[in-house]
């Protein structure tokens, strides 16, 4: 099955600095919420961060009961994933402060 078959609204937002295109399905869920900022950059959502964090901060939680290298390999399978599918969005000032913000983490761990 197609999967742009299964969308039946797409939304396009023309702002002064941005454009935002969102894409729902048949049910209303957003399946796509891309930003693309006038100077040709894609932009990441802040709930993509927020959930990038939170599934960052559920992997290296302490009470879990693995061994820490079990704990960094689902880790960089977890990265590897979302930097791949967000590697055109991603400013490499955002990378540097989101590769901080895990290192601290992961300290506090």
């Amino acid at each position: 099955a197609n999967p742009m078959s299964e969308i039946t609204l797409i939304g396009i937002d023309l702002a002064k600095n941005i454009f935002r295109i969102n894409c729902l399905d048949e049910n209303g869920k957003r399946v796509m919420n891309k930003n693309l900022h006038r100077e040709g950059e894609l932009h990441i959502s802040p709930e993509s961060l927020c959930r990038f964090k939170s599934q960052i901060r559920f992997l290296t939680r302490r009470n879990q009961g693995k061994a820490f290298e079990q704990v960094i390999e689902r880790l960089n399978r977890y990265l590897t994933g979302w930097f791949a599918y967000y590697r055109y969005g991603c400013r490499p000032s955002l990378l540097k402060r989101l590769d901080e913000w895990i290192r601290r983490s992961g300290r506090h761990a």
